[in-house]
């Protein structure tokens, strides 16, 4: 297990990596800084990794309905389907959440750079100020894979990541063009219609107030 966590903490940098066991109560005492009174916890993480049973764990009830573990693949079976907000003994509330099946990128190509600070860094010394960190010369952050002081793995999802915030932005893009597209195409059409009304005399026309005021 001690391997797994340092596996996983050179990968996150500063995020804290807490093994537990929901069963066996092992390392929930680490958990405690973080549901202190008034603090409010939501869990998030793929179905049948055993959410519902760390909850009950802490709240010392089944408060939660859980199911038996798959033989296939070592997970619970999918079990919560709605949001649930659970009242803590310590004071603090934690919000479990249906299981994922699936997780999109939904952010800038700024923040996954600063999600990545140690590959951001090696970049600005990179010979080219747009290397992508494929086969150009001069390149840091390659060169720091190498000394192993980024992870092939890291950078790779780095890479990752940045596609798809790209793709991302690229149909946001899209979908804001088509909508100021159909904006001012029902504006075009609003526009003639008014015109044509007045030319038919259907809309009175306002005349000056100068006009309506007469002489002196």
């Amino acid at each position: 297990m001690s391997e797994f966590v340092s596996l996983v903490t050179s990968e996150l940098g500063e995020i804290a990596v807490i093994p537990i066991n929901a069963l066996n109560n092992t390392g929930l005492e680490q958990l405690n800084p973080f549901l202190a009174p008034e603090n409010t916890v939501i869990f998030l993480g793929s179905s049948g990794v055993a959410k519902s049973t760390l909850i009950n764990t802490l709240t010392g009830t089944s408060v939660q309905k859980t199911e038996d573990i798959r033989e296939d693949d070592g997970k619970e079976r999918h079990t919560t389907t709605v949001r649930h907000l659970v009242s803590l003994p310590s004071g603090s509330c934690l919000i479990d959440t249906p299981g994922m099946r699936e997780i999109q990128i939904w952010t800038t190509l700024e923040s996954v750079q600063d999600a990545f600070e140690d590959i951001a860094k090696f970049s600005q010394r990179c010979r080219f100020s747009d290397c992508v960190h494929e086969q150009e010369p001069g390149c840091a952050v390659r060169k720091a894979v190498e000394e192993g002081e980024i992870s092939a793995g890291r950078l790779e999802r780095y890479k990752k990541l940045l596609k798809e915030a790209a793709f991302e932005r690229g149909k946001a893009e899209i979908g804001l063009k088509r909508f100021e597209k159909i904006r001012y195409k029902g504006i075009s059409q609003l526009a003639n219609e008014i015109s044509g009304e007045e030319k038919m005399g259907c809309i009175p026309v306002i005349p000056d107030m100068a006009e309506l005021s007469g002489p002196g």
